[in-house]
């Protein structure tokens, strides 16, 4: 039976079989590149085929158009300009607003600054001014008593991108993290042959979005051999990533892979196996950013997973102009599952 196996990859002292493998080959691909699938994914086909056949997966299809215009905030955890997810998320947010005939008002704080976003909160309560929140919380746990506040004042809330502890919201609207770090595990299996080495680039710790793409890519990966040298946060950030990887690199002399929960991490990782001269590692990322599209369509990263925040903060702002104008009310939690894998396959599709 397959399964993830924790310590360091064994030596096989058959260097006889080796020469003779690399006369062979002359200057053709390493031994690792030779068992490695260059035929189309079946696990890729998979999803796409899944994707087809889902119709109206996530709400209706209908458009909706405001009797109102409500005064909507969209509360982000960084700034548009200074991140590509969140600058496709305030895109998302602005083609809702002005589809639906609202007026939305969409904030970024500085990456981590969780004081900085209950302020926020408390500054639209004392406004008076605001029909309803959306907010993507930078903390799932210290922005439950402002959320609570601002419910209690009479303002619906809904909650974006990381589930937030907090009682009476209106819903939560996310992506199916874990399922999609299951479809990367499983991608990575399949590439790999069913066995190899891996290492995990997390996100902070206690980050639940990061907490439920690693637990995925560990349950897609235990239907393999998959052993698991180490894992590590780099904190969603490049140069971490780069340090991280680069002193895995020392340490461990066979590496099949690396996947990071996200692009920016991904890229980091890619950064540190060019300036060590190593080849043939395969390295995933995660949300679909235009740079790591780019650098799937040159072979730096291998794969990574569409997270098409547009679409949720479009329905977002659908969800709670539907509430404003008739009070409806919706489930606990709306997760957005159509996953999107994109591989050097179907990469210029996203492009």
């Amino acid at each position: 039976m397959g399964g993830i196996r924790d310590g360091y990859p064994k030596l096989l002292p058959l260097l006889a079989g080796l020469l003779f493998a690399g006369l062979l080959a002359g200057c053709g691909p390493d031994a690792g590149e030779a068992s490695r699938r260059h035929e189309p994914s079946q696990v890729l086909a998979d999803n796409q085929a899944h994707l087809t056949s889902s119709i109206n997966r996530y709400g209706p299809s209908v458009r909706i158009r405001s009797k109102t215009p409500w005064r909507i905030a969209f509360l982000m955890k960084n700034f548009a300009w200074a991140s590509p997810y969140w600058r496709r998320t305030h895109e998302g947010a602005e083609s809702g607003s002005k589809e639906m005939g609202t007026f939305v008002r969409v904030l970024g704080v500085d990456r981590f600054a969780i004081e900085q976003q209950i302020k926020q909160v408390d500054a639209l309560i004392a406004e008076g001014r605001t029909d309803g929140i959306i907010i993507a919380p930078l903390d799932s746990n210290r922005l439950s008593p402002v959320v609570e506040k601002a419910v209690a004042s009479g303002i619906p809330v809904l909650v974006y991108d990381t589930p937030l502890n907090a009682d009476h919201i209106l819903t939560f609207v996310g992506f199916d993290n874990f399922g999609a770090g299951r479809l990367l595990g499983r991608w990575m299996v399949e590439q790999l042959g069913g066995k190899g080495n891996l290492l995990i680039l997390e996100g902070p710790p206690g980050n639940q979005n990061a907490l439920d793409r690693r637990n995925g890519m560990i349950a897609g990966l235990s239907e393999g051999d998959i052993n698991v040298l180490s894992m590590g946060t780099a904190n969603w950030q490049r140069h971490q990533a780069e340090a991280i990887t680069a002193e895995w690199l020392q340490r461990f002399q066979q590496v099949d892979a690396i996947m990071a929960a996200d692009d920016v991490m991904a890229l980091g990782a890619a950064d540190a196996i060019a300036k060590a001269g190593r080849h043939n590692i395969l390295v995933t990322g995660f949300d679909a950013n235009a740079d790591a599209l780019l650098a799937i369509r040159t072979g730096r990263l291998h794969a990574t997973i569409a997270q098409a925040p547009k679409q949720q903060a479009r329905r977002a702002v659908q969800l709670m102009v539907r509430h404003l104008q008739s009070g409806v009310l919706f489930p606990p939690a709306l997760l957005y599952d159509s996953i999107h894998l994109i591989t050097s396959e179907n990469v210029a599709d996203y492009q």
